[in-house]
């Protein structure tokens, strides 16, 4: 199913095209002032007054693109990658005093979570039943996530029961999910999974690290498995180098404003170097093809398709494991 493109059209038009000329110290202007910012976000229809975290979002990056234009320009014209530019803008943000509410973060995300939880479970649908089903969470955090699915899958009688295993080397560890080590994915001594989900997370792995974890995960796989991969930030091909610019830069900084709000020690853990541990890098469209031709396992099926909304957009990428 081909991308929505939505975003970007008037984005060209009524940003760019209205404020893009207009800048200062080589920065465009709607990104230097808060109620421009906004006021454009909102002719985009991807910004809601009022909406907890994107006021935060919107009053930090102004207050940063003011401050470090140099900075932003740099990014903007290849001299610097974008996670340099989410670094120093991280830096800003706690020198200035960032703090946020986590549920208050967490609830502005409600209309996001209802649209991928939907499609999730639309995908879910179509999992073999059987008496147990194991569920492996990459990068799942705290579970509460894959614990809603198992509850799911159970509810459709799916399973009796699901087990539950997780792979962050980040989690808090809990006894009602069984963690599991890089180590112990490349070896084949562990149980297969019938289902696995990567939400919101992919984007934050290292390169070097993010496939072969992943692989390595899907490998372990059951016949007949299913692979959810929920990320945002997946961009269609055909969009201007600047205008794709742009939006990582306000996906990444939002991405970076909502982590602060929801796990503010995954920044301040590594104090004094504020955000070490943040890492970001946004799929592509042909990661897909990667995954299909890497694995050791035969897909079958594939699929992938935007649930929306527009900002952050949200992507389904659905795999099947030869039964």
């Amino acid at each position: 199913m081909p991308f929505s493109n939505s975003f970007f059209k008037p984005f060209l038009i009524s940003a760019l095209k209205c404020y893009g000329c207009e800048t200062n110290r080589g920065v465009p202007v709607f990104l230097q002032n808060k109620d421009i910012l906004r006021a454009t976000l909102h002719n985009l229809q991807v910004y809601e007054p009022g909406r907890y975290t994107h006021d935060h979002f919107t009053h930090w990056l102004s207050a940063y693109a003011k401050q470090s234009p140099a900075t932003i320009r740099s990014y903007l014209d290849d001299k610097i990658k974008l996670i340099q530019l989410c670094r120093s803008f991280i830096h800003f943000c706690f020198a200035g005093g960032i703090a946020l509410d986590k549920e208050k973060t967490l609830q502005s995300f409600s209309s996001h979570d209802a649209l991928s939880t939907e499609a999730v479970k639309k995908e879910l649908q179509k999992l073999k039943s059987k008496d147990e089903i194991r569920l492996l969470g990459f990068g799942l955090g705290d579970g509460a996530y894959e614990k809603e699915i198992a509850q799911y899958i159970i509810q459709l009688k799916l399973a009796k029961s699901v087990k539950l295993y997780g792979f962050d080397p980040f989690a808090a560890k809990t006894d009602d999910i069984e963690f599991l080590t890089s180590t112990q994915l490349a070896k084949n001594i562990l149980p297969q999974f019938d289902l696995i989900t990567a939400r919101w997370v992919l984007h934050h792995v290292d390169l070097q690290q993010r496939w072969s974890d992943l692989i390595n995960c899907i490998n372990r796989s059951q016949h007949d498995a299913m692979v959810l991969v929920i990320e945002h930030g997946i961009l269609p091909s055909n969009v201007q180098l600047f205008d794709k610019k742009i939006y990582y830069l306000l996906n990444a900084t939002f991405d970076v404003v909502a982590n602060i709000g929801i796990r503010p020690k995954w920044f301040t853990s590594t104090a004094p170097d504020i955000g070490a541990n943040f890492f970001i890098h946004y799929l592509q469209l042909d990661d897909l093809a990667f995954i299909k031709s890497s694995v050791a396992v035969k897909v079958i099926h594939s699929n992938m398709y935007d649930v929306g909304p527009k900002f952050p957009n949200q992507t389904i990428c659905c795999l099947r494991i030869q039964a």
